[in-house]
């Protein structure tokens, strides 16, 4: 969520933090996807 009116040191420090924090989610999502995957299959019979 940008906000082009507010350039304070202090805005941009918590827009910066808030980036690192999506990307360390999305980061621990895609790591669990081949984990969930494995999980899917098994319960639906494919793996054996």
């Amino acid at each position: 969520m940008e906000n082009p009116i507010c350039k304070c040191p202090r805005c941009e420090q918590l827009e910066e933090e808030q980036k690192q924090s999506e990307e360390m989610g999305l980061a621990f999502l895609i790591a669990l996807m081949p984990l969930m995957t494995v999980i899917l299959f098994n319960n639906i019979g494919l793996i054996a």
